[in-house]
């Protein structure tokens, strides 16, 4: 859909051919010429599996694109990612206070604080390389989105009683 395509930036900038010899006279002195003109932009497409990545990729390159790159994987729904992954980082905490407190003798009491960090990288992905560390020619793209990690780490403290 074109709302999941962005053109993040434009640029065109001239190219300067040799220097043009101006007529003796001239009130300025010899100036490039410009032969030509280059331009690039960043488009940003947003799609929702590995496949269709490979197809935007195999699309840009045959429609002219000659660098692609910035390929990133993210969960979909983080919000629900990292309420698991603090649910899960909140009983274990729990449990090892609980273990620590029964062995050294004490009882815990209420939390009295709470700390929180966390994040997660997204896999990196692998283009298909050819022995020679070069992307291979006529190749079907084939990016691996291999797995996310979601970490939230807590940190709770508790009165001693």
């Amino acid at each position: 859909p074109e709302e999941d395509i962005k053109t993040e930036n434009y640029n065109i900038y001239p190219e300067y051919g040799d220097i043009r010899p101006l007529p003796a006279d001239s009130p300025v002195s010899d100036q490039n010429t410009i032969s030509g003109y280059t331009a690039n932009t960043n488009i940003t497409v947003t799609v929702d599996t590995a496949e269709m990545a490979n197809k935007v990729v195999d699309t840009g390159t045959a429609s002219g694109a000659n660098q692609v790159g910035g390929v990133d994987f993210q969960v979909k729904d983080d919000d629900t990612a990292l309420n698991q992954a603090r649910e899960l980082a909140v009983a274990d905490a729990k449990k090892k206070a609980d273990d620590a407190a029964r062995i050294a003798g004490f009882k815990l009491g209420k939390v009295i604080n709470y700390a929180e960090g966390g994040g997660g990288g997204n896999p990196v992905p692998m283009m298909a390389m050819s022995a020679e560390g070069k992307a291979r020619d006529s190749v079907a793209t084939q990016i691996e989105p291999g797995t996310n990690e979601v970490v939230v780490t807590v940190s709770l403290s508790y009165e001693i009683r």
